[in-house]
Order: C-alpha cells, then sequence, then structure tokens
C-alpha cells in the first residue's frame, strides 16, 4: 500500500511495510486505520408504542468516515526523527484546509477529500525512529477512482434547420448537421455517484441537462468564451469563477449514476448556440 496525504503546502507520501525502505524513504506506514471499513450507518430508530420491535425506517445513510495515518520516522536518532517527523506533519497539518488522501493498492488507486479531526502526533520510539499519527476524517465517505471526462455541443445548435429565405441559395438549405448532444457515463464502483457539468458559451438563453427524468435548466444567456459550472454538492451551485449564479437554475434535478449504472444524458441549447458551445462533464466512480 501507498498512501499520499497533500494539502496546498505540500504533503507526504509512505510505503507500507510491503514496500522497500530506501535511504531517501524516511517515512514508513505502518497502517491507515478505518480505510477498509464501511462507513458508519446514520439510521432514524422509532420505536412503536405500547407494542415490540420499531417502525421499519424510511432510509439509512452513511456518515463521516474517522480514519488515522500512522507510521514511524526513520533517522539517526530518536530527536532527529522528531524533527523531520514535524516537518512532515507541518506541511499537511493547515487546520481548516482540506487535504487530498490518495492510496494505492492491490484494487487501483482512490481518493477521498479529508480534513484534519485532532491533532497530529510525533513522539520517540526508538533510539533511531518515532512514530507519527495523522487523525482525519472524510466527511463525504465515498472513495473515488479514476475521473472520466466527456464533451458534446449541444442538440440542435444554431443554424440547424432550414435557412431563410427559403431557396436563396438556389435550392432548400437545411443548415449545419447537430451533434448529437447525447454522452454515457459509467460508474464501476459500490455507492452512487454525482457528475460535475461545465458548459461553455455561446449558448442564448441558456440550456438544458437531461437523464431519465432528471433535469438541470440554466435559464440565462452563456456567453462566448464563458466557462459555467455547475456542481451538486454544497447545495447545488452554478458558478462562473467566483461568482454564483445559482439564482439561474430553474431546474435542480441532479441526476446522479448508481452503482454499475450507465446511464444516458442529453444537452440542449433553449435559445441559439454557435460552434463553441460545448458541454462537459466530469465522474469519477464511488465506492464505500
Amino acid at each position: 500500500m501507498i498512501v499520499d496525504l497533500r494539502s496546498s503546502q505540500g504533503g507526504l507520501t509512505v510505503y507500507s511495510e510491503d514496500e522497500q525502505l530506501t535511504e531517501t524513504v524516511k517515512y514508513k506506514l505502518t497502517g491507515l486505520d478505518n480505510w477498509y471499513s464501511s462507513p458508519p450507518i446514520r439510521i432514524t430508530i422509532d420505536e412503536i408504542p405500547d407494542h415490540d420491535g420499531a417502525f421499519n425506517p424510511v432510509r439509512s445513510y452513511r456518515g463521516s468516515k474517522p480514519m488515522a495515518l500512522n507510521g514511524f520516522v526513520y533517522a539517526p536518532t530518536a530527536q532527529q526523527a522528531i524533527a523531520d517527523g514535524w516537518k512532515m506533519v507541518a506541511a499537511v497539518a493547515p487546520f481548516g484546509e482540506p487535504l487530498t488522501l490518495t492510496v494505492t493498492d492491490d484494487d487501483g488507486v482512490l481518493t477521498q477529500r479529508v480534513w484534519l479531526s485532532g491533532a497530529p502526533a510525533v513522539v520517540p520510539f526508538a533510539r533511531s525512529k518515532a512514530r507519527f499519527q495523522i487523525p482525519i476524517t472524510a466527511m463525504d465517505p465515498r472513495k473515488y477512482g479514476l475521473q472520466q471526462t466527456i464533451s458534446t455541443g449541444p442538440v440542435g445548435s444554431s443554424g440547424d434547420g432550414m435557412i431563410w429565405p427559403l431557396f436563396a441559395a438556389g435550392y432548400l438549405d437545411f443548415g449545419t448537421f447537430s451533434p448529437s448532444g447525447l454522452f454515457y457515463l459509467t460508474n464501476t464502483g459500490t455507492a452512487e455517484s454525482w457528475p460535475v457539468f461545465t458548459a461553455l458559451g455561446t449558448l442564448t438563453d441558456g440550456f438544458r441537462v437531461t437523464s431519465e427524468g432528471d433535469t438541470l435548466t440554466y435559464a440565462a444567456t452563456v456567453p462566448l468564451g464563458t466557462l459555467l459550472t455547475l456542481s451538486p454538492y454544497a447545495g447545488g451551485r452554478a458558478t462562473v469563477g467566483s461568482s454564483d449564479l445559482t439564482v439561474n437554475l430553474s431546474q435542480t434535478a441532479w441526476p446522479s449514476v448508481k452503482p454499475g449504472q450507465t446511464r444516458a444524458f442529453s444537452f440542449a441549447g433553449l435559445g441559439l448556440s454557435d460552434a463553441n458551445a460545448l458541454i462537459t462533464a466530469f465522474m469519477s466512480p464511488a465506492s464505500w
């Protein structure tokens, strides 16, 4: 197993006991507590008054997932090991900042966004090494695989259909061929996953993304060269850079892709669109 924990200030990479420890690798992984465990189950139990048992729950949820990164720091002396350990911890301990946890094992590469949930510790262990522990918690308990990216133009882009006045070119001109506007996303994991979309203008009057009855509608013009992001996270947001344009979302049935599912999506402009109009979907397979 290889574990990489990284912040904007830097990070560390530690290897399991099955990996060769070289002179350039001073940190050795002894465990990532709870990585292979299921997230806690959240369920509301409503007992039946004056009767045995309880009512069946509507559904259960998964809670945040606490973990701890444990290992050793090797150096010529224990004091140097502690000093090196604190340099390592300082790179991943800016409180209030999310960290990226990447784990590589026999199943491949999986990532989680985590936060420090306790004080990291570096303590002497033997004459030439120290022990470290970094408590972390994944607020989103899903583990994500390699990201899929797919792009397409809208159905019925500007210029599609008959060109007026009729026969101006000496024949009936039906305009340019429309791109399909269809794309597919596959989730090979064991947990539900939600795609993030970016839309590039020109899209006069906005656009719509539809999938099996779920619809996202952005009811405002996306100008030429403007990159709009639609994210289902933090309650669902539409943004251009740091500007929040969520008010322009008139329909917000955010589509998800269930475990093992391949789901079809359709992208259509609400008004005129040009050859620059494009939507890109980003999604990673998710697992518990």
